[in-house]
């Protein structure tokens, strides 16, 4: 993360923590809150926690606009910072009792009912707002004004009164959608530290303090802990717990954790010259601040990808070689023949550093370390049956199923395959590059196979060390040569027809360029996936399968209810 990233993030942060002070801390004439301490509490959640309940707050807060706007001749400044001299439902009873809505509703007493259509409720119905729902729902729109100013949240309503017909739904979505855009810089920080701070407390709970006694099982254990806290939180259950933002799907929570798992092996290896006793810090104490233990708030910190300095560890300097491969001059190659090989890679393997993202806007379960072998029943469980939830939550898709078609043997089949073609591929770019009479040629062909490439240059009537001008000897050798090795080049080079491969290619620099810096990459790219496909072909894992099925199945049910009738959070 860069120095002026950081910087403005921790403006906004600052910016936040003023406006919600303005709504939280405003006195009435007579020394009281003007918002109670109850409601500003819940606001400050809502606000930094990312809540479900913002949707529905936005949607009731552009319909108390447009009542407020409409019942006081000053409009919601005359209405909301004038008639109202405090937030609580015997106010608005008041302040509402005292005006007029015309045509656009009523107000009984106790209930705001609009009755204009574009006002209405999503099931169609006339629009409901009780007393007692007000005080949030006007503190939410002071907050609204504090950040964004009272104008610009002005033009957003505005268009409810501009005869277009407008939908309030449609004007809330709005204004939820550039509150999230302004405040996000700012609660980053502060989301990340909370989902660092679930793990930290869970591992507690299973008194693991090393790092690697995060194991395949700490990580899916720790997804099903979040699912019944979510499932509790959307059936209404009382709990001591909530949901954290970020732990819904398996993907997510494994990817979390595991990032987690290696700020937390950086962590040890900066302290265990001083102790061999570190524990994971996670309580937070009055203040808000994380309580050190053992590894405490910077650890933290790093774990959220806010590590506060610009040096870091040897380990985050690690950088996929899908970047290669897919930035310029590499990416103007084609290296795979489906696009989905790169996918499918891109969801294990990919850097932090790709394109300038921060880790928390990966999507690849390892983002600064290569695949972990430890790991292989995550992997298989992230890649095979962690797709299948968004098509199973979104009624698109089966619920995993333990039948002849077994996921986990499909993926290895499939990494199989992807390890013969990039073997392919090497031998034609090592052919390419090579009659192209390009230096790296026979460097990528030493990669290969040293023995072969020593005994091609010995016949190519080469020295050892290629000494003179050897590259258009070499090159002729292996066009015409009769030799194994260069006929396996040669064969290579002949069944791949696409770009850096074909004839023509070779008279293009650019693709020339693009095959000669993504090579080494793409050595560094089969040796990572022939290690993972080699382990995962004798782990045994294949015979998990239908265990893992059953476990996913009882979770997702957990989550979204047996028929995916259950609304969940987090």
């Amino acid at each position: 993360m860069g120095t002026d990233e950081r910087e403005n993030r921790l403006e906004r942060s600052d910016e936040i923590a003023l406006a919600l002070g303005l709504t939280m801390e405003r006195e009435t004439a007579s020394g009281r809150p003007w918002c109670p301490p109850a409601t500003a509490t819940r606001l400050k959640r809502y606000l930094t926690g990312y809540a479900k309940e913002l949707d529905g707050l936005s949607h009731q807060g552009v319909r108390l606009f447009y009542a407020m706007e409409t019942a006081h001749p000053n409009g919601v400044a005359g209405f909301l910072y004038g008639a109202l001299k405090q937030l609580t439902p015997d106010h608005f009873r008041s302040a509402f009792g005292n005006t007029g809505l015309g045509t656009s509703g009523a107000f009984d007493g106790n209930t705001l009912r609009l009755t204009e259509p574009g006002l209405a409720a999503a099931s169609g119905k006339p629009f409901e707002l009780s007393v007692k729902q007000m005080p949030l729902v006007a503190a939410y729109l002071d907050a609204a004004h504090n950040m964004l100013g009272f104008d610009p949240v002005h033009e957003l309503v505005l268009p409810l009164w501009s005869g277009d017909g407008a939908r309030a739904s449609d004007v809330a979505a709005a204004l939820r959608t550039a509150l999230s855009n302004w405040m996000r810089p700012g609660l980053q920080k502060e989301h990340y530290l909370r989902q660092a701070r679930v793990i930290a407390a869970f591992l507690q709970t299973r008194a693991i303090t090393r790092p690697d006694g995060i194991d395949d099982e700490t990580i899916i254990a720790l997804w099903e802990s979040q699912a019944k806290l979510i499932r509790a939180d959307a059936l209404d259950e009382k709990s001591s717990e909530r949901p954290t933002e970020g732990f819904k799907t398996y993907q997510n929570a494994a990817r979390l954790t595991l990032y987690y798992r290696q700020a937390l092996q950086t962590a040890w290896n900066e302290r265990n010259a001083q102790s061999d006793a570190v524990s994971i810090g996670s309580a937070d104490n009055d203040d808000g601040r994380i309580v050190e233990i053992g590894v405490g708030d910077r650890q933290l910190q790093t774990a959220a990808g806010f590590d506060g300095d610009e040096s870091g560890s040897d380990d985050s300097e690690w950088i996929s070689p899908l970047v290669a491969l897919r930035e310029e001059p590499g990416s103007r190659v084609k290296w795979t023949k489906k696009q989905e090989d790169m996918t499918l890679l891109a969801g294990l393997i990919d850097s932090q550093t790709l394109q300038g993202n921060t880790h928390a806007d990966s999507k690849a379960l390892f983002q600064t370390t290569p695949p972990l072998m430890s790991h292989l029943r995550t992997i298989v469980r992230y890649s095979v049956l962690g797709p299948l939830q968004t098509k199973w939550s979104s009624g698109s898709g089966d619920r995993p199923a333990a039948d002849a078609q077994n996921g986990y043997a499909g993926f290895i089949s499939q990494l199989a395959r992807l390890v013969d073609g990039f073997e392919t591929v090497r031998l034609a770019a090592a052919h390419v590059l090579v009659c192209r009479q390009n230096t790296h040629g026979a460097a990528l062909l030493s990669e290969i196979d040293p023995h072969a490439a020593r005994t091609a240059f010995r016949l190519a009537g080469l020295g050892p060390s290629l000494d003179g001008d050897w590259r258009e000897e070499l090159a002729v050798y292996f066009e015409d040569s009769d030799d194994a090795f260069a006929k396996s080049t040669r064969a290579a080079y002949e069944a791949i027809n696409r770009a850096g491969f074909r004839k023509q290619d070779r008279l293009d620099d650019d693709l020339m360029a693009g095959l000669e810096a993504g090579a080494p990459s793409l050595t560094a790219l089969l040796g990572i996936v022939s290690a993972l496909a080699a382990e995962l072909e004798t782990a045994g894992v294949v015979d998990r399968y239908d265990d893992d099925c059953a476990r996913f199945v009882e979770t997702f049910e957990m989550i979204y209810g047996r028929d995916n009738n259950v609304p969940a959070t987090g």
